[in-house]
C-alpha cells in the first residue's frame, strides 16, 4: 500500500510539473506573439523569467523604472500589469481598461492580444503621413536624419529611401512584411515603372530574429538587387534572401534608379 502511495504521488509531481511547462511554453510563446507585433524580443528572450517583464515593459513603452512596482507585495504586479498590457492594448487599438485590468485578473485578453491580427495604430501600413506622388498604400515618415525609436514605429527594421521617387522616405518594415510593386491592388510600396511587376518583392521581419529581415524576389521580369558590405556590385536576389543588421545592405528594384537602403534600431 505505501508502495502504491508513493508510486501515485511521484506520478502526480511528474503530470504537475509536464504541465507547468507546457503552460509556460504556451505563455512564452503568447508574450513572443504579442511582441513581434512591436518588433520587441526573441522567443527565447521571452523564455527567460523577468527579462520577458522587460521586454513586455518595452512592448508598452513604459519607463525602465516602471518594473520596479512588480517588488511591490500584492498590489504592484496588478498595477503593472494593468499599466503595461493597457498600454499595448491602446497601441493595439483596443480599450485601455478592459484588455489592461483584463490580462491583469483573469489573463483571457492577453491571449486576444496575442493571436488576434491587430497591430500597432502608429504603425501600420496606411497611418503616416505620405510623401509627394506615393502609392495609395504607402506607410512612410518625411525624409529623417535618423530612423525612429521602435518603442513608438511598431518595427526595428526599415527602408530609407537612398534615391528616386522614395529618396529620404523612412519606411518601417511591419512583421507580416511590405510589398514592392506596381499593382496598388497587391502592394503597399507603389512604383509605377514597366520594369516594375504588379508584385515584385517583399520585404519582412525575420520570425525569430528582429535585427534580420528576409527579402523574397516574388517572380518578378526584371529582378531584385542588392549591394552588400565590401562588394561593389550589384547581386540579383534567388530565393528568399537574409540580410541582418551585422551588413548594411541595399536594394535596387529592377532597372529603376528606386534604390532603399536597409537600417536597424535594436
Amino acid at each position: 500500500m505505501m508502495m502504491d502511495y508513493y508510486a501515485e504521488f511521484l506520478f502526480l509531481m511528474l503530470f504537475m510539473f509536464a504541465f507547468s511547462i507546457l503552460f509556460y511554453i504556451i505563455y512564452v510563446f503568447c508574450m513572443f506573439r504579442l511582441g513581434r507585433k512591436f518588433g520587441i524580443g526573441s522567443f527565447w528572450g521571452y523564455a527567460v523569467p523577468i527579462y520577458n517583464l522587460y521586454l513586455i515593459n518595452q512592448c508598452a513603452g513604459l519607463p525602465t523604472n516602471y518594473l520596479f512596482l512588480l517588488l511591490i507585495p500584492g498590489v504592484g504586479p496588478l498595477i503593472w500589469g494593468t499599466m503595461a498590457y493597457g498600454k499595448i492594448a491602446e497601441r493595439l487599438g483596443k480599450d485601455y481598461w478592459i484588455f489592461g485590468l483584463g490580462t491583469a485578473l483573469v489573463g483571457i485578453p492577453f491571449f486576444i492580444m496575442a493571436f488576434d491580427k491587430s497591430m500597432p495604430v502608429n504603425s501600420g501600413i496606411n497611418q503616416v503621413p505620405l510623401p509627394p506622388n506615393p502609392g495609395p498604400n504607402l506607410a512612410v515618415t518625411p525624409p529623417l536624419s535618423t530612423v525612429p525609436d521602435p518603442r513608438f514605429t511598431g518595427s526595428t527594421a526599415f527602408l530609407v529611401g537612398s534615391s528616386g521617387m522614395y529618396q529620404g522616405a523612412v519606411i518601417p518594415i511591419p512583421a507580416e512584411g511590405v510589398v514592392i510593386g506596381r499593382d496598388p491592388q497587391i502592394a503597399n510600396i507603389i512604383i509605377s515603372e514597366e520594369s516594375v511587376s504588379k508584385s515584385h518583392v517583399r520585404i519582412s521581419l525575420h520570425p525569430q530574429s528582429f535585427d534580420t529581415v528576409i527579402v523574397e524576389d516574388l517572380g518578378s521580369t526584371h529582378g531584385t538587387y542588392y549591394l552588400e558590405g565590401p562588394h561593389l556590385q550589384w547581386s540579383k536576389i534567388q530565393g528568399p534572401k537574409p540580410f541582418s543588421s551585422l551588413t548594411p545592405a541595399q536594394l535596387r528594384i529592377g532597372s529603376t534608379e528606386e534604390i532603399f537602403e536597409i537600417k536597424f534600431v535594436m
